[in-house]
């Protein structure tokens, strides 16, 4: 028989996770280093993804430490899938620690689509305060555009989590960033028996 390589594992292992099958594709990967074929940062990233269904966080960070044990350097996509497992996992605060930390420790230049992501997670969690710190990451890590601002304040309006955008804004103005007027209107446009705090 032809003797599977790492392209062949990669795709049976993203078809388990894929379907939810993730003993499945532990199993595959088992068989990969048996065969002395050393994952890469696809078939990590498509095992990580797995764990966003079932949902696992557990296993999502010893699979990420396996990664870095192996010498696979994590990219902005594992950061993404990561803050996504830790959002279906109600572990939000985990997800903070790890953008915080980890991308500077393994050399990766963040996006800062992924401080926009961990934000609106927190925001779709009535997070407000962990929401205004992960803000805060990004305006230190660069000056957050307009279109960044709009969305964030968007969100905040949408959800009546009028404070937590005060606050957004109040950053924004002090990091430089640009506020679009009708965002501010639509903060303003809130009504006040809707308004809700941000919360923890």
């Amino acid at each position: 028989g032809v003797t599977p390589d790492l392209i062949t594992f990669s795709i049976l292992i993203k078809a388990n996770c894929d379907a939810g099958r993730m003993g499945a594709a532990l199993e595959l990967r088992e068989s990969m280093l048996r065969m002395d074929l050393a994952p890469d940062e696809v078939v990590f990233n498509n095992l990580l993804s797995g764990c966003i269904n079932t949902p696992n966080m557990e296993l999502a960070r010893r699979l990420y430490a396996d990664m870095i044990q192996g010498g696979v350097r994590p990219s902005n996509a594992t950061f993404s899938i990561m803050i996504r497992v830790y959002a279906a996992c109600k572990g939000l605060d985990a997800a903070v620690d790890m953008m915080r930390t980890e991308p500077e420790l393994r050399g990766v230049e963040c996006e800062p689509r992924l401080f926009v992501q961990l934000a609106q997670a927190c925001l779709r969690e009535r997070q407000g305060r962990r929401a205004v710190e992960v803000y805060k990451m990004l305006a230190q890590h660069s000056e957050p555009t307009m279109a960044i601002n709009s969305n964030i304040l968007g969100m905040c309006a949408k959800l009546n989590m009028l404070d937590t955008g005060a606050e957004i804004v109040a950053v924004a103005n002090t990091a430089g960033g640009k506020i679009d007027p009708r965002d501010s209107e639509r903060l303003k446009a809130v009504p006040l028996r809707k308004r809700r705090p941000g919360g923890a």
